[in-house]
């Protein structure tokens, strides 16, 4: 009875040891998934959530660190103002050489390159969103501070993750805190503007400014729409069940459907 007592003792010991690893691996996984999205490699982010890492972040991060869900890491870095930081932060993964070889040519020389720059970066970080739902991230996720995906993206001046959130049914309910959000983005970019106007040494960062401002003009003006537009897709998609053209639904979406 002693040995049989103590022999399940150590078994449960190993078991959770066991377990715990495990947790830890799976963490280990989801934060490597969290900074593969900030690095926008496409094929590590496949790979790792091929592996097992949580989509949706969770247990990955302390407490104290704010964006738990890896979907929050696409909207950053790119062509964010940081004070004190070099111009790389803005450009991550662009040839920043062809940007600074191009401002020595002229500015319609500059400009073709910034938003060739653009272009490719928003294609890849566009691709990258729609994975990351495809495969389960929770578009209504809220992180510690109750922010969710789309205010972030609205922080951070990213339509186009705006548009895809809202085209994937993203919860509307609070639209009056969203508007908010999206005028006080609009005004912060263009205090920026204002502050830059003057600086004719820093034309990247004052094309960075202006795109920001660019992209919260048409965040604001989409989400004062946003309603209806959804309720328009929410009026496609009832039609396509009843025409028996998508008869399978993810219970994420049926939920505001009805």
């Amino acid at each position: 009875m002693y040995f049989k007592r103590n022999f399940f003792l150590v078994f449960c010991v190993f078991s959770f040891q066991i377990s715990a690893m495990k947790q830890e691996d799976k963490a280990e996984l989801t934060r490597n998934l969290y900074f593969s999205i900030q690095d926008r490699n496409f094929d590590s982010i496949k790979k790792l959530i091929d592996q097992g890492a949580d989509i949706n972040g969770e247990g990955a991060f302390s407490k104290a660190f704010v964006s738990q869900s890896p979907i929050f890491a696409i909207f950053e870095l790119m062509f964010e103002k940081i004070d004190g930081r070099s111009k790389e932060v803005y450009f991550k993964g662009t040839d920043l050489k062809e940007i600074e070889d191009a401002l020595e040519n002229g500015d319609e020389s500059f400009k073709k390159a910034f938003n060739s720059a653009i272009e490719s970066k928003e294609k890849l970080e566009s691709e990258i969103l729609h994975y990351l739902i495809a495969n389960g991230a929770d578009i209504n996720f809220q992180d510690n501070e109750k922010v969710t995906p789309i205010m972030y993206a609205i922080k951070k001046h990213k339509f186009f993750g705006v548009k895809i959130l809202i085209d994937t049914l993203v919860d509307l309910r609070e639209i009056q805190t969203i508007l908010n959000l999206a005028q006080m983005a609009f005004l912060d970019a263009q205090t920026e503007c204002f502050k830059l106007d003057g600086c004719y040494d820093k034309p990247v960062e004052k094309s960075i400014a202006y795109y920001n401002l660019d992209q919260a003009r048409k965040i604001r003006e989409f989400l004062q729409n946003a309603q209806n537009y959804q309720r328009r897709i929410k009026d496609q998609i009832k039609e396509l069940i009843n025409n028996s053209l998508l008869p399978v639904l993810t219970e994420e979406v049926v939920k505001y459907l009805v």
